[in-house]
C-alpha cells in the first residue's frame, strides 16, 4: 500500500507537472488547478452544512427529538469532513510529508446517509442490502466520491427528477450505483474520457473522482449500457489484489467500489427486476390443523377484497403510473409487500390443511365432533390443490381480474385503495373472531396492523396529491365545469325519503369539500324530462312491439 491515499494523494499529484523526472514544476498552473479543486471539493460540505443548520433553526417546521439528533449527527459528520479537507489542503499547499497510516474505514451506511442528505427528501431513493450497508469502506475517499457523483446527478438530471443511491454486494465486491433521469449529457461523456483536468469547473468533479481512485495505482473505467446509457465504475482494491486483471472485480477484505449511472435511470441488461427472499414477512404457522378455517381464510386471499386483488391493483396502478418518483415507488412498494402477504396466507392455508382428514371415517375416528369440521372443509383444497391453497374465495369462486382497478388517475385510484384496505381489514377482523388458534391469530394481528398503516398511508397520499397541486376534487379535476350543469345539479342533495332527516347531514348544507360551492338541500326533486316513449324495434329481432301480433 502506498504511503498516503485519496485527497492528499491527489494534492500531491497536483503539485507535480511535466512528463518525467527532472522537469521542473510549473507553480502557476498547479496553483490555479489546486485552487479550483479546493473550491470544488469545499462546495459540497459547505452547502450541506448550510442546509442542515437551516433545518435545525427552522421554527416553521419543528423537528422531533429523533430527527433533530439525526440532523445534528449529519451536520457533525460534514463539519469533520470539511475540517479534514482543510487540514489536507494545508498540508498539500506546503511540503507534503507522507503518512504511513492507511485511511480509516467505516461502515458504508453512514456515508450513504450523508450523501442522501444532499438530495431533497421528495427526490431521494436510497436502498442498500444489509451486508452492503455494513461493508467497511475508506471514509474520506468514499465520502468525496459519493458527494461528487450525487452532485453530478442533481446537476445533470431533470429539475425535480429522482436521484437514487443503491448499494449491494456483487460477487466478491461492493457496488454503489448513483442514478438520475434524463438524456446522456455530452459534457459528461467528454469528462469521462478527459486525461487532463478541465480549465473551468464543469467536469472537474468527475476528473477528481477518477484521480481519487487512481491516485494509488487503482484502475477505473466506464462500461456502456443499453440505449445510450452509461455506467461509471471505479474499484478500490486497498491491500487486496484484484480478482479480475481488468479491475472490474475486487477483493472481499476491506475493498470498495463505486458505480454511477450518470445520465439516465436505464439499467444495464441482465439485472434482476424482482427477487424473492425465502423468509416470510411474518410467521404463518398455526398451532393445529383446521380445514374448515382454511376455507374461510380463502376469502382474504382470493376474494374481491383479498390480498391477490390489492397486490395486483397496486402493481398495475404503479406500472401504469406516468408520474415517476415518489408516487410510482409508493404503488410498487406496497404492491410488492402485498405479494408477500399472498405468500403468508397461502402458507397458512397449506399448513391448516396438513394432517386434515380426507374421509368422514377419519374425521370421526378420534373425535365425534370431527364430522362437522370435515363437512365445513372445501373438498377442492384436496382434489384440485393437493392439500394446498387455491386462487379462490371462501365460496370457491375463482379470483377474477375484474376486481382490479387501475384507472390512471391517482386520486381516483387512491380513494379506491382506501376502500380496499378498509374492506380487507374488516374481513380480517371478522376472521379473527372465528378462530381460537393462537398461531393463526398472531398472523391476523400482523395483517390488521398493516391494513391500519395502509389505510392511513393512502389517505396521506391523497392529501399529498392535493398539496403537490396534481389533483383535486371532483375527479377528474381537469374536466371543465363549463361543460357540466354545475349550477343546477352539481352541489344539490336530492331528498327522496319521507321526512327531512338527511338534511341534518354535512352533505346537505355548508361548503362542499372541494371548496368550490355550497351544498343545498332539495326536499322536493322534480322531473326534468318527459316520460320516454321508445319507437318500435326492428321486427327482425322479434321484440314485442305496439300493435304487433304473436305470430302468423
Amino acid at each position: 500500500m502506498r504511503a498516503r491515499q485519496g485527497w492528499q494523494g491527489l494534492l500531491r499529484g497536483l503539485r507535480r507537472t511535466g512528463s518525467g523526472p527532472g522537469i521542473p514544476p510549473s507553480p502557476a498552473v498547479d496553483a490555479d488547478l489546486l485552487l479550483r479543486v479546493l473550491c470544488h471539493e469545499f462546495r459540497t460540505p459547505v452547502s450541506a452544512l448550510t442546509s442542515l443548520t437551516r433545518a435545525l433553526a427552522d421554527d416553521h417546521r419543528p423537528l422531533t427529538g429523533a430527527d433533530r439528533r439525526a440532523v445534528s449527527a449529519l451536520a457533525r459528520d460534514q463539519a469533520v469532513h470539511l475540517q479534514g479537507l482543510l487540514r489536507d489542503a494545508t498540508a498539500g499547499a506546503g511540503v507534503l510529508t507522507p503518512v504511513a497510516e492507511p485511511e480509516a474505514t467505516v461502515p458504508l451506511v453512514g456515508l450513504l446517509r450523508e450523501a442522501a442528505a444532499l438530495v431533497p427528501a421528495g427526490r431521494r431513493r436510497v436502498r442498500a442490502t444489509r451486508r452492503a450497508a455494513s461493508w467497511p469502506v475508506p471514509a474520506g475517499r468514499t465520502r468525496q466520491v459519493l458527494g461528487n457523483l450525487v452532485e453530478n446527478a442533481l446537476r445533470h438530471g431533470p429539475a425535480n427528477g429522482p436521484v437514487g443511491l443503491y448499494a449491494a454486494l456483487r460477487g466478491p465486491g461492493l457496488s454503489i450505483v448513483v442514478t438520475n433521469e434524463g438524456r446522456v449529457d455530452d459534457g459528461l461523456l467528454v469528462a469521462l474520457r478527459r486525461p487532463a483536468p478541465v480549465v473551468g469547473m464543469s467536469g472537474l468533479g468527475l476528473w477528481i473522482v477518477r484521480h481519487l481512485v487512481a491516485a494509488d495505482g487503482e484502475r477505473c473505467g466506464r462500461t456502456g449500457c443499453a440505449r445510450g446509457a452509461w455506467r461509471w465504475r471505479c474499484c478500490c482494491r486497498q491491500s487486496v489484489r484484484c480478482a479480475d486483471p481488468r479491475g472490474t472485480r475486487i477483493g472481499p477484505a476491506g475493498s470498495a467500489g463505486w458505480e454511477s449511472s450518470l445520465a439516465p435511470a436505464t439499467r444495464c441488461r441482465g439485472g434482476r427486476m424482482f427477487s424473492h427472499v425465502k423468509d416470510l414477512q411474518f410467521e404463518a404457522k398455526p398451532d393445529a390443523p383446521d380445514a374448515a378455517f382454511a376455507r374461510r381464510l380463502q376469502e382474504v386471499l382470493g376474494g374481491k377484497w383479498g390480498e391477490m386483488t390489492v397486490a395486483n391493483q397496486y402493481l398495475f396502478q404503479g406500472w401504469n403510473c406516468r408520474l415517476p418518483g415518489k408516487y410510482k415507488d409508493l404503488l410498487l412498494d406496497v404492491g410488492t409487500e402485498e405479494v408477500g402477504h399472498v405468500e403468508m396466507i397461502v402458507t397458512m392455508i397449506s399448513r391448516l390443511l396438513d394432517s386434515a382428514p380426507l374421509a368422514l371415517s377419519e374425521a370421526i375416528a378420534d373425535n365425534p365432533g370431527g364430522g362437522a369440521v370435515y363437512a365445513g372443509s372445501n373438498p377442492a383444497h384436496f382434489i384440485h390443490g393437493g392439500g394446498g391453497a387455491l386462487p379462490v374465495d371462501a365460496s370457491g369462486v375463482p379470483w377474477n381480474g375484474s376486481y382490479v382497478t387501475a384507472s390512471g388517475n391517482l386520486l381516483a385510484d387512491f380513494q379506491l385503495n382506501v376502500t380496499a384496505e378498509a374492506q380487507g381489514r374488516l374481513q380480517v377482523a371478522r376472521l379473527f373472531n372465528m378462530t381460537d388458534d393462537p398461531g393463526v391469530k398472531q398472523m391476523l394481528r400482523f395483517l390488521l396492523a398493516r391494513d391500519t398503516m395502509h389505510q392511513n398511508m393512502w389517505l396521506a397520499a391523497i392529501e399529498q396529491l392535493k398539496e403537490d397541486g396534481l389533483e383535486e376534487m371532483p375527479v377528474p379535476d381537469a374536466f371543465p365545469d363549463s361543460e357540466e350543469f354545475t349550477d343546477e345539479f352539481g352541489y344539490t342533495y336530492l331528498g327522496f325519503s319521507s321526512g327531512t332527516d338527511a338534511a341534518q347531514g354535512r352533505w346537505a348544507s355548508g361548503p362542499a369539500p372541494d371548496g368550490k360551492r355550497e351544498f343545498r338541500y332539495d326536499d322536493n326533486p322534480r322531473a326534468n324530462a318527459p316520460e320516454p316513449v321508445l319507437p318500435p324495434g326492428d321486427p327482425r329481432l322479434y321484440g314485442t312491439n305496439p300493435g304487433g301480433s304473436a305470430g302468423s
